[in-house]
C-alpha cells in the first residue's frame, strides 16, 4: 500500500506542475500584415507540409502565402485572383479541402470558394438553389460556390477552376456565408469530404427555410453531370417544402458554426434568436448549450481547442467576450457538478475589439486584429524564449507523455490493488470460509449444530423436527434425495459410492472443482448446505480426504434419515469403513473377457471335446455369456452420448424400460448380478450428468430422467 501512495503522490504532482506550468499564457505577436489588405482579411489557413507557412485570403479574392518561418515575415501574393472584373462582388468566404496537404489524394491542393455576383439570367446551365416559395425571375443576386485545383507549386497561373452551385437571393443585401469541413473526419468516414455552407438570414424572407439563416449540406464532387450531389442522410431530402440540401434552418442571425471535439459529430453553432445570443447544438430540434448573459461578443465566432500550449484548454471551446470591461480570451467548458456550461475567463487580450480567432498546424489558436494586421499566437510563457516552437510543442508533448505515464501506473496499482482484493474475496479458499464444513447432533438427537470452519460455537442450531428433507450433492448435482416420505436405502447407498467412484477417476485439471456437500432443508424451505470436501485442481481446501469425506456423508445421510423418516429407512447392510477402490479402474468393456479369442482357440484346439473342457473353461463361457449381456446395455447408453438431440428421447425411453421393471426381475431377465445392475445404473447416471454438460437435457429433463433410474431401484 505504501508504494501505491507513492505513485499516487506523484501523478499528482506531476499533474499539479504541468496544470501551473500551462496557466502563464498570452498572445505572442509572430507576423503583422500590410495595412491594404489588413482589414480585408477573411480566412487565414495553415498549410501543414510547409512549417509556419499559412494561405491568407482577402475579400478582394487576392490569396498569398505567409511565410512566418523566417525572422522577417514574407508575405507572398498569388499571380492569379479568385474573383474577376465581371464579378464586381467580394469574396465571402474559402475553405481548404480535407486532403488538401495529403498528396496522391483526392482533394490535394484544392479548396472552394464563394462570392455574390448579379445574377446572370442567360447561365441556364447554372445548377441553382432557390427557395421553394420563390421563382428564378424575382431573383437579384447569386452566391456562387467554386472549386479551384491548384498545382503542386500551389501557383493560380496553374489553376482548374469549376463552378459548383450557386444560391439565389431575392434581394442585393451583402449575405454572410460560411464554408467549413468537419477537420476530424478522415477518408475512410462516411461523411468524409462533405461541404458545410452557412447562409445568414436574409431580411424579409425568413418564412422560407432557405433564407430563414440555413446550413447546407453537399458532396462538392462532381458526379456525372451533375456539379455536385446531396448526402441521402440529410435529414429534409423527402421533404417536398424545404430544399433537400439544407441541413439546418430557422438560425435567424446565423454567426458561425464549429465541432466542438473528435467524438462528437454535432455542430455547434453561434447564433442570435429573438434577441437572445446562445450557442445551440445541431440536434433536430435545435437544442440550446449556453446563453450568453450582458456579454459583448466577438463577430459571433467560436474556436475550439486542441493544441499542445495549453494543458487545461484542450477539449474547450474558445470564444472572445468583453470580461470586467476589458476583451477576454475565455474559455466554454462543462461544469463539474451538472451539465450546463459556463465561461471561464483565461486570460486578457490586451487589445481593440473586433479580433478573429484561427486554428494553427497543430490545433493551437492564432488571434488576428483587423484595425492592425497583427497575427498573434497563444503561446506558454514559462517555456524558453529562445526556443523554436518545435521545441516548444515538444516541451508540451514530454508534458503530455509523463502525465500518461503517470496516469497509466496510478491506473495499474489501483488495478492490481483490485484484483488482490477481489481475488481474496472471491477465491475458493474465502468460499470454504464462509460456508458450514462440520455438523453435530445433540445428546438427545434433537438438534443438529452446524458450524464453519475453525468454530467452536455453533452457527446454525436446527431442530430435527423442523427438518424436511436431506440430499447428497457432488459437484452441485444431487446423487440422494431424502425426504419425510423417502428414507436411506441401501441401494441409495450403493449409488452413492459408485458415482463418488466414477467421480475419482476423472482427472483433476487446473481449474477443475470437486466438491462433496449434504444439504439440510427446513420446513420452511430453507437449503443449509454443509461443504465435507473441497479441492480445485490440486489444491485441496478442506481437512478431511475424499474417501473419508464420501463415506461421512453417507453416514450422516443414514444418521439423519433414521430421524427424519424411520419407516421408510432400510437396515444398513454396509459398514460405515467401507472404502471405496482408490485405483483407476479402467472401463467395465476393456476389463471383460476375450470371448472370441476364447471360442477360436478352444474350436482350433486338437484336444477340444467334451471330455476335455475342464471346470475352468465352463466358468470363462459363463462369465462370456454374462459380460456380453453388459456389453450390450453398455454399448446401448454408451451410443446416446454420441446422438443428438433426437437422441436424447431413445436415452429417455432406454431409462423408462428399465425402471418400470422390479429391481429382482430386472436382474433376473438380464442375467446381471446385483453388482452389475448397479453399475449400469451407475454409468447411465454418468451419462445424464454428461449429456446435460453438453445441453442436450434440460434441468427438467435431467431431473425427470434421474427420478426414473432412481425409482427403479425400489
Amino acid at each position: 500500500m505504501n508504494t501505491l501512495r507513492i505513485i499516487i503522490f506523484l501523478a499528482f504532482y506531476f499533474l499539479l506542475v504541468a496544470w501551473s506550468s500551462s496557466a502563464e499564457l498570452s498572445f505572442k505577436p509572430f507576423a503583422t500584415l500590410p495595412k491594404h489588405i489588413a482589414e480585408q482579411v477573411i480566412a487565414i489557413y495553415p498549410i501543414s507540409k510547409y512549417y509556419q507557412h499559412f494561405i491568407v485570403a482577402s475579400a478582394s479574392g487576392e490569396l498569398f502565402i505567409l511565410n512566418a518561418s523566417k525572422r522577417q515575415p514574407e508575405l507572398t501574393p498569388l499571380n492569379h485572383k479568385l474573383l474577376t472584373e465581371k464579378d464586381n462582388s467580394r469574396l465571402l468566404a474559402i475553405a481548404l479541402h480535407p486532403n488538401f496537404d495529403t498528396r496522391e489524394q483526392n482533394g490535394y491542393h484544392k479548396f472552394y470558394s464563394a462570392h455574390q455576383a448579379a445574377i446572370d439570367q442567360a447561365n441556364t446551365k447554372a445548377s441553382r438553389i432557390v427557395g421553394r416559395q420563390f421563382n428564378k425571375d424575382s431573383l437579384e443576386q447569386d452566391i456562387v460556390l467554386k472549386e479551384w485545383q491548384l498545382s503542386d507549386s500551389i501557383d493560380l497561373e496553374e489553376v482548374t477552376v469549376r463552378e459548383v452551385l450557386r444560391i439565389g437571393l431575392p434581394t442585393s443585401t451583402t449575405a454572410k456565408v460560411q464554408l467549413a469541413f468537419n477537420p476530424y473526419h478522415r477518408a475512410w468516414d462516411d461523411n468524409f469530404g462533405l461541404l458545410y455552407i452557412g447562409l445568414s438570414a436574409i431580411k424579409g424572407f425568413a418564412t422560407s427555410p432557405l433564407y430563414s439563416g440555413s446550413i447546407l449540406r453537399i458532396k462538392p464532387e462532381q458526379f456525372g453531370l451533375k456539379p455536385y450531389t446531396v448526402p441521402p442522410t440529410n435529414p429534409y431530402v423527402e421533404n417536398a417544402e424545404v430544399n433537400q440540401e439544407i441541413f439546418r434552418f430557422k438560425l435567424s442571425q446565423l454567426g458561425h458554426f464549429t465541432w466542438p471535439d473528435r467524438v462528437n459529430e454535432t455542430l455547434w453553432i453561434d447564433h442570435q434568436d429573438e434577441q437572445t445570443h446562445k450557442i445551440s447544438r445541431a440536434s433536430n430540434p435545435l437544442s440550446t448549450v449556453f446563453r450568453y448573459k450582458n456579454l459583448e461578443i466577438s463577430d459571433f465566432q467560436i474556436l475550439p481547442y486542441y493544441g499542445n500550449q495549453a494543458d487545461q484548454l484542450f477539449g474547450s471551446t474558445l470564444v472572445v467576450s468583453v470580461h470586467q470591461d476589458q476583451p477576454y480570451l475565455v474559455s466554454l467548458t462543462k461544469h463539474a457538478s451538472s451539465s450546463d456550461y459556463q465561461l471561464t475567463p483565461i486570460i486578457p487580450l490586451g487589445v481593440e475589439l473586433p479580433v478573429k480567432l484561427f486554428h494553427d498546424a497543430v490545433g493551437g489558436v492564432l488571434m488576428y486584429q483587423p484595425s492592425t494586421g497583427i497575427l498573434s499566437r497563444l503561446v506558454n510563457n514559462l517555456a524558453d524564449s529562445k526556443e523554436t516552437l518545435v521545441t516548444d510543442s515538444n516541451t508540451g508533448l514530454d508534458k503530455l507523455i509523463v502525465f500518461l505515464i503517470m496516469l497509466s501506473l496510478t491506473s495499474w496499482g489501483l488495478w492490481h490493488t483490485y484484483r488482490r482484493i477481489n481475488k481474496r474475496r472471491f477465491s475458493v479458499t474465502s468460499f470454504y470460509q464462509q460456508q458450514f464444513n462440520h455438523l453435530e447432533l445433540s445428546s438427545d438427537h434433537s438438534v443438529i449444530h452446524l458450524f464453519k470452519p475453525h468454530q467452536s460455537v455453533p452457527s446454525k442450531s436446527l431442530a430435527i423436527g423442523n427438518l424436511a428433507g436431506i440430499k447428497l450433492l457432488i459437484n452441485n448435482i444431487s446423487v440422494v434425495e431424502l425426504s419425510i416420505q423417502q428414507g436411506m436405502t441401501n441401494d441409495f447407498d450403493n449409488i452413492w459410492r459408485q458415482t463418488c467412484n466414477v467421480e475419482k477417476r476423472e482427472k483433476m485439471t487446473d481449474g477443475k472443482l470437486r466438491h462433496i456437500q449434504l444439504a439440510i432443508t427446513d420446513s420452511e424451505r430453507q437449503i443449509y448446505l454443509v461443504s465435507l470436501y473441497l479441492r480445485k485442481g490440486d489444491n485441496r481446501i478442506s481437512k478431511a480426504s475424499y474417501q473419508a469425506a464420501l463415506v461421512n456423508a453417507v453416514d450422516w445421510a443414514w444418521r439423519l434419515s433414521a430421524l427424519l423418516a424411520p419407516e421408510t429407512t432400510e437396515q444398513r447392510e454396509t459398514s460405515s469403513d467401507v472404502i471405496i477402490d482408490k485405483s483407476r479402474p479402467i472401463k467395465t468393456r476393456k476389463t471383460f473377457l476375450n470371448c472370441s479369442a476364447l471360442a477360436k482357440a478352444k474350436a482350433s484346439s486338437p484336444l477340444s471335446s467334451e471330455n476335455t473342457v475342464n471346470n475352468s473353461d465352463n466358468e470363462n463361457e459363463e462369465k462370456c455369456v454374462e459380460e456380453s449381456k453388459v456389453e450390450a446395455k453398455t454399448e446401448q447408453i454408451a451410443d446416446t452420448t454420441h446422438a443428438q438431440k433426437a437422441d436424447v428421447d431413445d436415452f429417455h425411453l432406454f431409462s423408462t424400460t428399465n425402471t418400470t421393471e422390479e429391481p429382482g426381475a430386472l436382474a433376473e431377465n438380464s442375467g446381471l448380478t446385483r453388482g452389475q445392475t448397479d453399475t449400469q445404473i451407475i454409468l447411465a447416471l454418468e451419462k445424464l450428468v454428461s449429456l446435460k454438460k453438453q445441453n442436450y437435457l434440460t434441468e427438467e429433463e435431467f431431473e425427470q430422467a434421474k427420478a426414473k433410474l432412481l425409482n427403479g431401484l425400489m
